[in-house]
């Protein structure tokens, strides 16, 4: 079974007129794997950065009512005896009158990541400002992503 680089992120929120969808260019939100090309790619080698990129949109009625942070993490579960790995991306700002398209890139260095099977989930999460009671999330189930050590 092919593992696809690509996969959907799907957002909820306890909002009403707050719409969260595809940027513009891409059928759905979503999160993908590349390789230090930019390429979509669920094989890498441990000795090269990559990295995981995640594109949404905000719009609405009410998108201007929430401000705060974006925070962006991607998390690699462990398989085989693998330790589990954790990126946080740093927090984009999202201001009171913003629908617009977000692109966000969490970026894992070199020698990051252990020789290993992983499996990939991504979270995207806003941080409100000023203590409003307002929650967004986004999340998604990513490929299996396996590294390797070079000869």
């Amino acid at each position: 079974m092919a593992q696809n680089p690509i996969f959907e992120l799907e957002f909820v929120t306890n909002q009403p007129g707050i719409d969260l969808g595809a940027a513009a260019g891409d059928p759905t939100a979503k999160g993908e794997v590349q390789n230090p090309a930019g390429a979509p790619h669920v094989i890498i080698r441990d000795d090269q950065n990559w990295r995981v990129v995640f594109r949404w949109s905000t719009s609405g009625p009410n998108v201007n009512v929430v401000a705060g942070d974006w925070i962006c993490t991607a998390n690699l579960l462990g398989l085989n005896g693998a330790a589990n790995v954790q990126r946080v991306a740093l927090p984009v700002q999202h201001g009171v009158a913003d629908p617009t398209d977000y692109n966000v890139v969490v970026d894992f260095p070199a020698g990051t990541v252990p020789a290993g099977l992983y499996k990939l989930y991504g979270d995207v999460n806003i941080e409100v400002n000023g203590g409003a009671n307002a929650k967004i999330t986004g999340f998604g189930e990513g490929p299996m992503v396996e590294f390797y050590t070079p000869n």
